[in-house]
């Protein structure tokens, strides 16, 4: 009898053991092909392209040549980075240095510049200073999270 109840108890903790490792190992391993897709090409720099902005507003989305500014950031393989962006025919440009971090649920580059700078998409202004979480199909600005607008960059071959 004892050693029935022991087949009971273990067998359940068993298949939910098996199946809690197996929908972690997805994930962890849906961020390391993200993190690697984005790593792996930093041996030279990269070009990434504002292509799209969302709003406050629902389904509000413009892109292409109808939004506000156009931006890019070049990343270099040394650690450095520089953003330029052109809105009302003025172009500014800011530089900095980049890192990439990866937690359990995401996958992010952090951008420091040295200055403060209005070209720093960002929700504080305690640092100079952006964050960019990398999604399946390119990077996505964190300045949406506190009302900012929503920007969605790809990379430009």
């Amino acid at each position: 009898m004892v050693s029935q109840i022991k087949k009971l108890i273990i067998f359940p903790l068993l298949v939910l053991s098996l199946t809690s490792c197996d929908k972690d190992d997805k994930v962890d391993l849906t961020q390391e092909v993200e993190a690697k897709r984005l790593l792996q090409d930093i041996t030279q720099t990269q070009k990434w392209q504002l292509v799209k902005m969302t709003g406050q507003i629902r389904n509000s989305e413009t892109t292409g040549a109808n939004m506000p500014w156009q931006e890019f950031y070049l990343f270099h393989p040394d650690g450095s980075f520089t953003k330029f962006m052109q809105r009302g025919g003025v172009s500014t440009s800011a530089s900095g240095i980049y890192t990439y971090h990866r937690t359990s649920t995401e996958s992010y580059l952090e951008l420091f510049y040295p200055d403060y700078s209005d070209l720093i998409g960002s929700c504080t202004s305690a640092e100079p200073k952006e964050t960019l979480v990398v999604h399946k199909n390119g990077l996505q600005s964190s300045w949406w999270a506190c009302d900012g607008p929503g920007l969605w960059y790809e990379k430009v071959d």
